[in-house]
């Protein structure tokens, strides 16, 4: 019984808590800071399978070469209503000092505060980029966060990311991506019961400032969504 609950809480950290299941609307982020970025981004996830709808809506900006602050807003289809609000994050990215000529990495602090009592979310997340080649690109992460508050379970839940894009002549990234979430850390269950979801994606700039995203992701494990189907769009500004 304890490992079904630190599956279902690891789960919360990637998807939205919903009736019937939950959309992955999470990506595989960089750790490279701009200075004088600014952007909004609209995010959308669905699930083939259940019917789920999940969006959030981003705000990020650089506050300098080094530090970047981003704020989430999510909502998603309840059974009580078709855009319900399910969380607040606030995020500060901050990039470290090269590790190689081809490596980048930073970490990123993140606050979640959700909805309906649920104990409020806090994550420290370790980003690596590598240039592979002039068009080959990786992203590696690793996730930890743990719940405080009300009803907490202090329990330190850990994930992985990856990604592999290429850029193509013509401006499009297609790529392939993955996610894992395995519980906690010093409890995890099985891998049927933990989260694994990988799938192809497409990116393409439009202009200066558009940029489009869209990807499927299959589950991997017993406990994941079969399909999801995500689309992003971010300006830049």
């Amino acid at each position: 019984m304890q490992k079904v609950v630190i599956a279902g809480l690891a789960a919360g950290l990637l998807f939205v808590s919903l009736p019937a299941a939950g959309q992955n609307t999470g990506g595989v982020f960089g750790p490279v800071v701009n200075e004088g970025h600014r952007s909004w981004q609209y995010r959308a996830g669905y699930d083939l399978d259940s019917y789920g709808f999940a969006q959030r809506f981003h705000y990020q900006h650089a506050l300098n070469g080094d530090l970047m602050l981003r704020g989430i807003v999510q909502a998603a289809k309840t059974d009580d209503s078709q855009v319900d609000f399910a969380f607040f994050q606030g995020e500060l990215f901050w990039q470290l000092d090269d590790l190689g000529d081809n490596w980048q990495h930073g970490v990123r602090f993140d606050v979640r505060l959700r909805s309906e009592g649920r104990p409020a979310i806090l994550g420290f997340n370790w980003m690596n980029q590598f240039q592979l080649s002039e068009r080959w690109m990786s992203r590696l992460l690793v996730l930890t966060a743990t719940d405080v508050g009300d009803g907490a379970s202090g329990d330190v839940l850990v994930q992985t990311r990856a990604s592999v894009t290429y850029t193509a002549s013509n401006g499009l990234r297609p790529g392939l991506e993955m996610f894992n979430v395995y519980g906690a850390i010093d409890d995890m269950p099985g891998l049927n019961g933990q989260l694994h979801q990988a799938g192809p994606t497409l990116s393409r700039a439009v202009g200066d400032d558009w940029q489009f995203f869209s990807s499927v992701l299959f589950g991997l494990t017993g406990a994941t969504p079969d399909t999801q189907a995500r689309f992003w769009m971010s300006r830049s500004f």
